[in-house]
């Protein structure tokens, strides 16, 4: 049996209900923010299902499979400025989990997200309808998001490059290969 043929153990797989989680969180923003001046309600739902899917994501991060618990993957400032040191002068190992720079990313967009959807709940409410104020600060934080976005992307680009590896495809396949 070639390498490649080899069967994949389950810690060298990205749980399918993550793959899930995050396709539907990206069309679920995606939707929401697309939605937003032409279909009130869909606006709405659509941001509650992001309420879910990352109180799902706590959950799981807290308690689910070890591989995939924010425990092992966000880490201290000081490995996170040592891995972007190595990074930058091209001498950041290749790693098939998520690298420190990703883990505080993942952090980094629940806690945007999380804002934006609370911010956006709030704007449902007695006390802070047609505030302007938080509407403000809901456009910035979604703005904020999009930029985590571009972010996001642009690392999956850059790992992708490294590993000489198309990195979006893992998240059909499941396949965890190193980057």
């Amino acid at each position: 049996m070639t390498e490649s043929a080899a069967p994949l153990e389950p810690e060298d797989r990205t749980p399918l209900a993550l793959r899930l989680y995050h396709g539907a969180l990206a069309a679920s923003f995606i939707g929401a923010w697309a939605l937003e001046s032409v279909w009130r309600e869909a606006h709405a739902w659509l941001g509650y299902t992001l309420a879910g899917l990352l109180l799902w994501r706590l959950v799981y991060g807290l308690s689910g499979p070890q591989a995939w618990r924010f425990a092992t993957f966000i880490v201290g400032p000081r490995r996170v400025w040592r891995y972007a040191i190595d990074l930058g002068h091209g001498r950041a190992a290749l790693r098939a989990s998520y690298n420190p720079l990703a883990g505080w990313a993942i952090a980094g967009h629940m806690l945007v997200l999380g804002a934006v959807v609370f911010s956006g709940h709030g704007l449902t409410t007695d006390t802070f309808w047609g505030d302007e104020a938080l509407q403000l600060a809901h456009a910035l934080l979604v703005d904020a998001m999009w930029v985590m976005v571009a972010l996001h992307l642009g690392g999956v680009t850059l790992a992708s490059v490294r590993s000489r590896r198309l990195l979006p495809l893992a998240m059909l396949s499941g396949r965890r290969y190193p980057h």
